[in-house]
């Protein structure tokens, strides 16, 4: 019989170590809350944790917090984050063309840009196949396939949203 958990292994080993040994320590390369959530999924207890790390996984699940609470405030004050946009005549400028490139939400010229980024591309990969016609001693037919199959995927992706 054979059993599968989807769970981070650097995670499971650390739990069977515990179970194993009584020794509960952090995991460096693990994101803090992932490790709650695999210690919780585990039933282990973050009491369980070794002195020698307990401070720091505290004062790392509160920095994560902290960060959390922070971006937080800023999508409630409408999403403004520090963007120095500098100073002079260019600068409303900057602007638009920053919120009509990162911000498909702020408006319509955003909201049509967005779906253009998959049709464009797929309309000049379409036309690779017809320079194989062209140019017929081009290694272009394998390139045909993968055309077919961005193009299929930017209509699908496009249908989607």
């Amino acid at each position: 019989m054979e059993f599968y958990f989807d769970r981070h292994p650097r995670a499971f080993a650390s739990v069977l170590n515990f179970y194993r040994t009584g020794q509960l320590h952090l995991i460096e390369e693990m994101c803090v809350l992932s490790f709650a959530d695999d210690l919780e999924y585990w039933g282990v207890d973050e009491l369980y944790l070794e002195s020698c790390c307990q401070h720091r996984y505290h004062q790392r699940k509160e920095n994560v917090f902290e960060e959390m609470r922070k971006e937080a405030e800023s999508v409630k004050q409408g999403g403004a984050v520090d963007e120095d946009f500098g100073s002079g005549p260019c600068t409303r400028l900057r602007r638009r063309a920053w919120d009509l490139m990162e911000k498909p939400q702020t408006s319509m010229a955003a909201r049509v840009r967005t779906p253009l980024n998959i049709v464009v591309p797929g309309a000049v990969l379409a036309t690779v196949p017809f320079l194989s016609e062209v140019c017929p001693h081009s290694p272009l037919p394998p390139i045909k396939f993968l055309v077919n199959v961005t193009v299929h995927l930017g209509s699908c992706l496009i249908l989607a949203g």
